[in-house]
């Protein structure tokens, strides 16, 4: 009885130096990953201290101020906007498999796209593709919804941004989108959520890759 008590002691013991030795590594492994996001957030920040020092450097070289002007801060607000759309449209298109005549149309729709709007109004074809992909992706996300289906030729906004820019219109159409009157609709019958998919890809493909259209 005696040395069964004894047993039942030990093996409490040991159990609770096993908890004790178990949470003492879980609090090393705690802090260790608190102290590598700290080194790595300090690694972050002297590497954009560093960054911002080499641009000084380079503006002053330039005869430039060391501060960007609003002109380029703008600027550079508007690339940084233009990135994370493009960003966005990679995870809202994934690849796959093509009805190919049709993309093989779509493809040559934003190819003159982009050699119609080149130079100085390259923004145009890059705000009309930016736009589609949010029509295109709204769709394929929520097909149900007629609201997505359906758009006023007689918007403004959708005047400038894609009617306006060569075959934003016709993009569309090939999507499956056709005209009633003043309205573009795609009924719900034409939604094919993989060409739109592939469709959105295309814009991506367009938006992302400087080679698209040159080879």
């Amino acid at each position: 009885s005696i040395i069964l008590l004894e047993r039942i002691r030990a093996g409490k013991e040991l159990q609770a130096a096993k908890r004790k030795e178990d949470e003492q590594a879980l609090k090393r492994m705690i802090e260790a990953r608190q102290r590598e996001k700290m080194e790595d957030q300090k690694a972050r920040e002297e590497m954009k201290r560093k960054l911002e020092e080499d641009r000084k450097e380079r503006r002053r070289k330039l005869g430039l101020p060391e501060e960007l002007t609003e002109e380029e801060k703008a600027a550079e607000r508007e690339k940084q906007e233009r990135e994370r759309r493009e960003a966005e449209a990679k995870k809202v298109f994934k690849p796959v498999a093509k009805p190919v005549t049709v993309i093989d149309k779509l493809r040559g729709v934003l190819v003159n796209m982009k050699k119609s709007h080149a130079g100085a109004e390259e923004e145009r074809w890059r705000t009309a593709a930016s736009t589609l992909i949010k029509y295109l992706g709204n769709i394929a996300g929520n097909p149900e919804e007629e609201k997505y289906r359906s758009i006023k030729l007689s918007n403004a906004a959708f005047q400038q941004r894609v009617a306006g820019v060569t075959g934003g219109i016709e993009f569309l159409t090939l999507c499956g989108f056709q005209q009633e009157g003043e309205v573009l609709v795609m009924p719900r019958d034409k939604v094919s959520v993989e060409l739109l998919n592939a469709a959105g890809g295309e814009l991506n493909n367009a938006l992302t890759n400087p080679f698209f259209g040159v080879l």
